[in-house]
């Protein structure tokens, strides 16, 4: 990596307290809308989620370099996501759901199972509940948020807002759940029903509208609606344009205090492997330009597939938010997901939360080694890492191998 870019790296270190204090004063609506309520456990847990966690971007996990030197100190477990169901309606050409061994289709998590897994963990501050699936589809996924909000657990998760009744929206904003990221991978009924195979624009975009004007009537903040975009070669010449779309679903302060957009590459797998594109420099400058005029925040997560650009894997910390599959197999982040390689990543899993418990998968010798190893700049590859597409793996594979063992 580039000194340039490493001292990049060091002054956003520097100034993550910052940056966190700044985000909750731009939050300080929701933190408000709290108090009135007296939801003072919930307010304490978004101010933590907003210092201490860095989940999908909520937040700006200031104590991450303690955890890169020190990852014997990685407390257990503040922050995790769970896969809740694999049952869709949709059949999107980029999604790793679409190309599926029947296998793994229409499974969901109990909320008995959810629960036994969840209640052990006496610190936890955040969950982002999705899956490769349409949340909804899931019987018990209302009770899972219900279960997850008297708990004043921070709440996240992805949804395509083909389904969402009044009735269901109200029960979200009078839920409190702090974040849901739509998922909308065009700005044109066009390119988007080429992409999102079983969807309707038209009713999306009207979905998405109704829902602000709820929250807007019943006066909340939350839940404050954020938006990602995978792009590849079908989509990606409507990125700008799609700046215009969210700006069009109304005044930003309605659909949030501080609404964004993450703009990620696709993960490529044997389907998808020529689909993939670099997006023009002119137009992230025209993206960010744009976005700030509007008010929206803008995530470019993984936004190159070219590997020397990448920063190196010893600067990894996602390692800190195990991710739970659908069968209840532990790996260590969501960063190795969707790319259909559901067998592979079940063989060499940490454990599986059925037979043992959360914690003693965490604690065991196998996961302490990876998590020393990962932040080790000498040290081999561990396989679950191996072509990550965040970090560059491949120049340290080169030089010491993986190690298929942790």
């Amino acid at each position: 990596m580039r000194i340039k870019e490493k001292l990049v790296i060091y002054r956003d270190v520097l100034l993550r307290p910052f940056n966190a204090t700044k985000m909750l004063w731009i939050h300080r609506r929701t933190l408000t809308h709290m108090l009135k309520r007296k939801k003072f456990k919930n307010l304490y847990n978004y101010i933590f989620v907003t210092y201490f966690i860095r989940g999908e971007d909520c937040g700006k996990a200031c104590l991450d370099p303690i955890w890169k030197f020190f990852p014997g100190l990685t407390p257990f477990l503040w922050d995790m996501e769970f896969e809740i169901t694999t049952s869709c309606y949709l059949r999107c050409v980029m999604c790793e759901h679409t190309y599926f061994d029947k296998s793994y289709l229409n499974q969901n998590i109990t909320f008995e199972k959810f629960k036994s897994i969840v209640d052990p963990i006496k610190n936890l501050k955040w969950v982002n509940v999705t899956g490769e699936g349409s949340s909804f589809l899931n019987p018990d996924f209302l009770k899972i948020l219900r279960y997850l909000k008297s708990k004043s657990i921070y709440v996240d998760f992805s949804h395509d807002f083909f389904y969402m009744t009044d009735e269901l929206a109200r029960e979200l904003i009078n839920l409190g759940i702090e974040r849901i990221y739509v998922s909308i991978d065009a700005a044109t009924k066009k390119t988007y029903e080429k992409i999102r195979v079983g969807s309707d624009f038209n009713r999306v975009v009207s979905n998405i509208k109704r829902f602000v004007q709820l929250k807007k009537e019943m006066k909340s903040p939350l839940p404050e609606l954020c938006f990602r975009m995978n792009f590849f070669k079908d989509n990606i010449h409507e990125i700008e344009q799609l700046i215009d779309l969210i700006h069009s679903f109304g005044a930003t302060k309605d659909l949030g205090d501080e609404p964004s957009i993450n703009i990620v590459s696709i993960l490529e797998f044997e389907q998808t492997k020529d689909w993939v594109r670099e997006i023009p420099k002119d137009v992230i400058e025209r993206v960010n330009k744009k976005s700030r005029k509007y008010g929206i925040a803008v995530y470019w997560s993984h936004p190159t597939h070219d590997e020397q650009k990448k920063p190196p894997l010893d600067y990894c910390l996602a390692w800190t938010e195990p991710y739970i599959m659908i069968r209840g197999d532990v790996v260590p982040c969501c960063g190795v997901l969707m790319s259909n390689k559901r067998k592979f990543l079940e063989k060499y899993a940490f454990g599986n939360v059925y037979k043992k418990s959360l914690k003693e998968i965490w604690n065991s010798n196998r996961y302490r080694r990876f998590r020393s190893m990962v932040v080790n700049k000498n040290a081999k590859v561990p396989i679950l890492c191996a072509g990550c597409r965040s970090f560059n793996t491949m120049d340290r594979i080169k030089k010491y191998g993986v190690d298929k063992d942790t």
